[in-house]
């Protein structure tokens, strides 16, 4: 953020959640003394959008240099909603534990098409999908996804250590298997650039 910090950053924050992202984007502006800097922020959810509000106010930050939507980000239009017109930086934590369940290549989509600037940045620009089967009785036994097999996916490993005798074992190193490029252009026309990594086979 810190580096995209220049005169004037327009950004826009998707997945606002309690502000933070926000907050250091206005921060950076503040420390390279860029004026005329502004972040639009957009949550959908009501309590998190409510308690974005209190951070923001409590750290001085409300409607200058942060401006909060209580919206989707499909929803503002750029000189409208984002007065300034089209953001220069792009932030957001849109991702849940399998990465891509919050809808980010759909909103980066959108984003790039009506509310991004040409050459903004994107920040998180990267993301790695990493992959590990494992063995988990506790989860064979409760029927939670392994039907004949112990090889399940890590994806449930942390529901699997609140069951009785839960926990799982790893069967092999964690291997990288795709790899998110958000900076890149075809994002915006076929979903996200994805570079395959192998995986050692399991014996």
């Amino acid at each position: 953020v810190e580096a995209k910090a220049g005169p004037p950053l327009r950004a826009l924050d998707i997945g606002a959640g309690t502000g933070l992202l926000s907050m250091l984007a206005a921060r950076a502006m503040q420390a390279a003394r860029s004026s005329g800097g502004r972040v639009d922020a957009c949550e959908l959810h009501p309590p998190m959008a409510e308690l974005a509000e209190r951070c923001l106010r409590g750290n001085g930050l409300l409607d200058d240099p942060v401006f909060l939507h209580k919206a989707r980000s499909d929803e503002l239009k750029a000189g409208v909603e984002l007065a300034e017109g089209r953001a220069s930086l792009l932030v957001s934590e849109i991702f849940d534990s399998s990465l891509l369940g919050e809808g980010v290549i759909p909103s980066l989509r959108d984003a790039r098409r009506r509310l991004l600037a040409e050459g903004a940045a994107v920040v998180p620009a990267v993301a790695t999908v990493w992959a590990v089967p494992v063995s988990c009785p506790a989860l064979r036994r409760h029927g939670a996804g392994a039907e004949r097999s112990e090889v399940v996916a890590l994806h449930w490993a942390a529901a699997a250590a609140r069951l009785p005798g839960g926990g799982a074992a790893l069967l092999c190193t964690p291997k990288p298997m795709l790899r998110f490029d958000f900076r890149r252009r075809d994002v915006a026309d076929r979903g996200a650039a994805c570079e395959g990594a192998g995986a050692e086979q399991v014996e």
